[in-house]
């Protein structure tokens, strides 16, 4: 692949995902921080706020607001004010070049280092929680290059999955464990057979596409879609590659992770306006989580389908709002905790470690 080629590519990459974090910060800066009151009685039907060219395949949402929140003046006193908990089950999460395993009883263990210039790795773990699929962004003469591996929890081995000079990131596995999907140069949907073999693409975006999440049953394979004027939430077949729209109102994902509940029904996503959301993907009905003092990002569902973990920002702006811990919240009793507070802390993912 001659310099001209590789340039090319990389300078068309780095537009894309510079597009798409452009349009999540100044959604997010739009917005002042409002702290929403607990109204599990009161719904909104919000108009749909989707690009008039794609007509919604679902009824617009009707919002339910659950939490409430009260801000302070310091973000670190208000963290610390919120009451400290353990995950309810083994959590996996990253910590700058550490990929962390966190247990019920508070212990942690980190399971995988990378201390290799460039960005951190990212990880996804197999639904059986025996492998982690990562992503190793690498510098050559034309800038980053990303490729996976697959690491195994038990034995520490780790096998190159692809070595090419496309940058192949965000995978999630299906849950057979038999195939992997995965984003190939910020706008390709892959996916391939877990030993690599069979790659072929399955959905290819106009801008950008982000947070791939297969759902739990394996009929979807959920993404967010971002241009410079737009976000949207796709289901992809990923038998077909059909596409189905789900409408989220005048409230557009984000660019972070999306969760599926464990029954397959509802999706968590964190939202342009900061705050969590989930919504059924049969009846769009969508649920406001919470408002954070910060941004929401990074979210999983426990498996009995009870709490939502994410990650938030400890503001919207200024230091502390590239400073990110975890949090725990109990669906039912709205009961909010923090699970982390270095600072560091991104991507939770439950998971079961023998």
């Amino acid at each position: 692949m001659d310099a001209n080629y590789s340039y090319h590519r990389f300078t068309t990459l780095l537009t894309l995902i510079v597009l798409g974090l452009i349009f999540f910060m100044a959604q997010c800066t739009s917005h002042t921080s409002v702290y929403v009151s607990a109204s599990p009685t009161v719904s909104t039907t919000y108009s749909d706020g989707v690009s008039p060219s794609v007509e919604p395949s679902k009824s617009l949402p009707t919002v339910t607001s659950y939490s409430t929140r009260t801000p302070t003046l310091n973000p670190y006193v208000e963290l610390m004010s919120i009451p400290a908990s353990h995950p309810p089950d083994p959590l996996i999460f990253r910590r700058q070049k550490d990929i962390i395993s966190l247990l019920p009883d508070g212990s942690q263990e980190v399971i995988f280092h990378h201390d290799e210039p460039g960005p951190p790795v990212e990880a996804s773990v197999a639904p059986d929680c025996s492998k982690l699929a990562l992503s190793f962004p690498t510098e050559d003469s034309t800038g980053f290059e990303s490729n996976l591996q697959i690491f195994e929890l038990h034995t520490g081995n780790s096998i190159t999955y692809q070595a090419t000079t496309n940058y192949e990131d965000m995978p999630t596995w299906s849950p057979s464990i038999r195939e992997l999907a995965y984003r190939r140069d910020a706008s390709e949907l892959i996916i391939a057979n877990e030993d690599g073999s069979s790659s072929h693409i399955l959905f290819e975006s106009e801008g950008g596409i982000f947070s791939l999440a297969w759902s739990p049953l394996g009929e979807w394979i959920a993404l967010v879609e971002v241009d410079s004027t737009y976000s949207r939430l796709l289901l992809v077949d990923p038998e077909s590659g059909q596409t189905e729209l789900i409408p989220t109102g005048l409230v557009n994902p984000s660019v972070w992770s999306l969760s599926w509940s464990p029954d397959g029904r509802k999706v968590a996503f964190s939202g342009d306006d900061c705050d969590l959301y989930t919504i059924d993907i049969e009846s769009s009905e969508m649920n406001h989580i919470i408002s954070m003092r910060g941004c929401t990002q990074n979210v999983t569902w426990s498996t009995n389908g009870q709490i939502l973990v994410f990650s938030a920002t400890r503001d919207k702006s200024g230091e502390d709002s590239f400073l990110k811990d975890l949090y725990s919240f109990e669906i039912q009793s709205s009961k909010l905790t923090r699970i982390t507070s270095s600072g560091f802390d991104t991507s939770p993912q439950f998971c079961h470690l023998e």
